[in-house]
C-alpha cells in the first residue's frame, strides 16, 4: 500500500483519482502523464475502471506510429496510473501490468557535446541574458526547470565568488558553488532594485497580462539553447539538458570525484551520475589490437 495515501471510498470518481495521481508528481511530469492518460480515454472511449488489457494492447497498436521515446512515455504513464489505482483500491487488480515497457536504449553517449561545441556555444551568444543562461546551465549543471525557477533570494555570496540554492526533483534542494567568473556574470543581471523575491532570468515578455511574474518560462530557454547551438554550427538536435550532460562528463573527464558530480546535478543515486563514465570510457580493447 503506497504510504501518502489511505484506502479511496468506493465511490470515488475516476477525475479524483486521476488528480490524486498527479498530486505527488513533478509539474512538468503531471502534464505529461495527465496528456497521454487523456488521449488514452478518448481513444478506448470508456470508463477506465472498464478498461481490459486487450483495450491496451489495442491502443498500443494504433500509437505505432509515434517516435519510440513518445510510445514509451505513453506505456509508461498508462502503466503509472493502473498501479496507482490498484495500491489505493480504486481497482481489484492492475490491469496494465502485464505490459512490459520496451527496453531502453541508451543513447547518452550521443547526447554529449565536445568541450568546444559547448564552449562555442556560449561565446557566440551575443545576448548577455542569453549568454549567462546558456553558461550557467553548464557550469551548474541546472535543470532547465531549476534555472527557470532561480530567484536573487537563493543567490548568497561567498567571498569574491558565491552559491546558489537550487531546489530539484522530489523537491531535494542543493547548494552549488560557482566560479567567480561565473557568480560575477550572474551578478551583472541584478537591477538595483531587485528583491530577494525577484527572479534572475527575467522575461522580455515581463509583466505583460500573460506573465506578471516575469518569470522565463522552459520553452523560451529550449530557443535560446535551439538557437545557440545552431549559431554553433552544431547539427544535433540539442535541448538545454544536453547542457547538464556536458558538465557531468566534462567534470569527471578533468578529474572530477563521482561523488561530487553526484550532489552538484542532484542525482538521487550514484550509479545514475555513473552512466558518464561509461558514456565516455577512458579505454577500450578496441585499441589494443594493432589495427
Amino acid at each position: 500500500m503506497d504510504e501518502l495515501y489511505a484506502l479511496v471510498p468506493a465511490d470515488t470518481s475516476e477525475q479524483a483519482i486521476i488528480e490524486l495521481w498527479l498530486k505527488q508528481k513533478q509539474p512538468a511530469t503531471a502534464r505529461a502523464y495527465l496528456h497521454d492518460l487523456q488521449a488514452f480515454r478518448i481513444a478506448v472511449d470508456k470508463p477506465l475502471n472498464t478498461v481490459w488489457v486487450s483495450d491496451i494492447l489495442c491502443y498500443l497498436d494504433t500509437i505505432g506510429h509515434m517516435a519510440r521515446a513518445t510510445r514509451e512515455r505513453q506505456i509508461a504513464s498508462i502503466k503509472s496510473f493502473y498501479s496507482f489505482a490498484r495500491r489505493v483500491g480504486y481497482l481489484p487488480v492492475n490491469v496494465a501490468d502485464v505490459i512490459k515497457l520496451p527496453k531502453k536504449i541508451d543513447t547518452l553517449s550521443q547526447r554529449i557535446l565536445p568541450v568546444s561545441s559547448v564552449h562555442r556555444m556560449i561565446a557566440l551568444e551575443q545576448d548577455t541574458r542569453n549568454h549567462i543562461i546558456l553558461l550557467l546551465l553548464y557550469a551548474g549543471g541546472l535543470r532547465v526547470s531549476e534555472l527557470c525557477q532561480l530567484q536573487w533570494r537563493h543567490c548568497i555570496e561567498r567571498g569574491d565568488a558565491g552559491q546558489i540554492s537550487v531546489l530539484g526533483k522530489g523537491e531535494k534542494q542543493r547548494e552549488i558553488l560557482l566560479s567567480k567568473d561565473t557568480w560575477q556574470a550572474v551578478l551583472s543581471l541584478r537591477s538595483p532594485s531587485a528583491s530577494g523575491q525577484d527572479y534572475v532570468f527575467v522575461s522580455k515578455l515581463y509583466h505583460t497580462a500573460r506573465n506578471e511574474s516575469g518569470k522565463l518560462d522552459t520553452a523560451q530557454i529550449w530557443k535560446i539553447v535551439r538557437a545557440a547551438a545552431i549559431r554553433a554550427d552544431i547539427m544535433e538536435d540539442v535541448s538545454p539538458h544536453w547542457l547538464r550532460h556536458a558538465h557531468a562528463s566534462h567534470a569527471i573527464d578533468s578529474g572530477v570525484p563521482i561523488s561530487l558530480v553526484r550532489d552538484t546535478l542532484g542525482h538521487g543515486d550514484i550509479r545514475v551520475t555513473g552512466k558518464y563514465v561509461h558514456a565516455h570510457p577512458d579505454d577500450s580493447s578496441a585499441r589494443k589490437l594493432g589495427v
